[in-house]
C-alpha cells in the first residue's frame, strides 16, 4: 500500500508540474510581445500562483487519504482527477480567451465529476476547481492587460454556484438525453447569477447585458455538450464505471450477454432473475441499483466455459 501511495504521490507531482507549463504558456499567449518582462516584474505573482496551486492540490490527495485511502491505491484515479482538472481549466481558459468570460463552461468540471466519482466528491472538487481558476485567473495576466480585473470575481462565482447546481440536477439524471438537458436546465440559475453581476450595467448598457446572458447560456449548453463528448473517453481510458456505461454493459445487446442467452438460455433468465431482486435490494438500501443489476447479468457467465453441466440449461433427466 505504502509503494502505491508513493506512486499516486509521483502522480500528483507530475500533474503539478504540467498545470504550471499550461499557466507559463497563458501567461505567453495573452502577451506575446511582453511575457519576459511580466515574470521580472510580478515574480512574486509567479511564485503565490505556484504555491497556491500545489496547496490545492495538497488538498485534494490529503482528502482522499484521510477518506478514501483505496482510492489512492490505484495511482490512475489520482491521474483522472487532475487530468479533468488541468483539462478543464485549458477548455474554460480558451472559452474565456476566445469568447467572453460569460462563455466559459463553468459546469463541464461537476458534470464530469459527478459521473466519473459521486456526488459528495464532486461538490468537493467543484469547490477545487472554482479557487483554482480563481487563484490562475488573478494571479496571471489572463485579464489585467484589459483593465478588467473585476472579471476574475465573475468567474469565481459563476465556476463555484454554477458547478454546484450541475452536481445536484445531474446527480439523477440516468441517460446521455438527461446530460443535456442538465447543462440546459442550470442556464437558468446562471441567468440570475449573470443579472446580479452585472445589475449596475443594464441601464448603461444593455446590449452588452443581453450579450453576457447569452453567452452564460451559451456556456450552459457547450457545458452539458463538452460533458457528454468527454465521458466515454474518461470512462474507457482511465476504466471508470459511470451510470451510462452501465446502462450499455446490461443491455441485453452486450456482446457476452448475447452468448449468454444463445449458448445458457437456463443461465440467462436466472441472471435476469437475481438482476431484478438485487436492483429491488440496493435500491431499497441506498445504493447503486446500476452497479447492482450489472453484477448480476454478469455473475454466471463462467457457466459459458460448459453450459451442459448445470442444470438450469438441461432438457431432460441427468
Amino acid at each position: 500500500e505504502r509503494s502505491t501511495l508513493v506512486g499516486s504521490a509521483f502522480v500528483l507531482a507530475g500533474c503539478y508540474l504540467l498545470l504550471c507549463l499550461v499557466c507559463f504558456l497563458m501567461i505567453v499567449i495573452n502577451d506575446p510581445a511582453h511575457w519576459q518582462s511580466y515574470f521580472t516584474e510580478n515574480y512574486t505573482n509567479v511564485l503565490t500562483l505556484a504555491m497556491c496551486t500545489l496547496l490545492l492540490f495538497f488538498i485534494v490527495y490529503y482528502y482522499y487519504y484521510f477518506e478514501d485511502k483505496s482510492f489512492l491505491t490505484q495511482p490512475h484515479n489520482v491521474a483522472l482527477v487532475f487530468t479533468l482538472i488541468i483539462v478543464c481549466v485549458i477548455v474554460c481558459y480558451a472559452f474565456g480567451k476566445l469568447i467572453d468570460i460569460y462563455a466559459r463552461p463553468c459546469a463541464l468540471f461537476a458534470l464530469l465529476c459527478v459521473f466519473l466519482f459521486n456526488r459528495r466528491q464532486a461538490i468537493l472538487l467543484n469547490f477545487i476547481f472554482s479557487v483554482a481558476m480563481f487563484v490562475i485567473d488573478t494571479y496571471t495576466n489572463n485579464f489585467s492587460i484589459d483593465g478588467a480585473t473585476t472579471q476574475v470575481y465573475y468567474s469565481l462565482m459563476l465556476n463555484f454556484v454554477c458547478g454546484t447546481f450541475a452536481v445536484f440536477a445531474a446527480s439523477g439524471a440516468k441517460t446521455r438525453a438527461g446530460l443535456l438537458l442538465t447543462g440546459c436546465a442550470i442556464s437558468i440559475p446562471t441567468i440570475v447569477i449573470v443579472t446580479l453581476l452585472q445589475v449596475t450595467s443594464i441601464s448603461d448598457d444593455p446590449v452588452i447585458f443581453l450579450i453576457s446572458i447569452g453567452c452564460a447560456v451559451f456556456g450552459c449548453i457547450v457545458s452539458g455538450v463538452l460533458a457528454l463528448s468527454g465521458l466515454p473517453i474518461f470512462e474507457k481510458t482511465f476504466n471508470r464505471l459511470t451510470v451510462f456505461r452501465l446502462r450499455e454493459l446490461t443491455s441485453t445487446n452486450a456482446p457476452l450477454l448475447v452468448r449468454l442467452k444463445q449458448e445458457a438460455p437456463g443461465t440467462f433468465n436466472h441472471s435476469l432473475i437475481v438482476a431484478q431482486l438485487a436492483e429491488s435490494c440496493a435500491v431499497a438500501i441506498g445504493e447503486n441499483a446500476e452497479l447492482a443489476r450489472a453484477a448480476a447479468y454478469y455473475h454466471d457467465v463462467g457457466k459459458l466455459k460448459q453450459p451442459d453441466c448445470f442444470t438450469e440449461n438441461q432438457t431432460g433427466y441427468n
